[in-house]
């Protein structure tokens, strides 16, 4: 846990991906730290604008297509 304190957002996130692996939570991503990033860029992207802006049926259907993501490739790692 204390690895994790000094780690950015972007390197905790990757940490996480891996320990979820080794759980059989998410599928091994082949690349942590590149799917890292893009849920963190994501993330940013999405609470960068303003709440006048943000519209949050938006904001949802962007969320539901990154967790289809990470679920895509769990499911097409796991039918190998």
């Amino acid at each position: 846990m204390t690895e994790q304190v000094r780690l950015k957002p972007q390197g905790m996130v990757s940490v996480w991906l891996r320990q979820a692996a080794k759980e059989g939570a998410v599928a091994n991503p082949a690349k942590p730290d590149e799917l890292a990033a893009l849920i963190v860029a994501t993330l940013k992207g999405l609470f960068m604008l303003s709440g006048d802006d943000r519209d949050p049926k938006g904001v949802d259907r962007q969320l539901r297509a990154l967790e289809r993501l990470i679920a895509y490739r769990r499911v097409a790692r796991t039918e190998r």
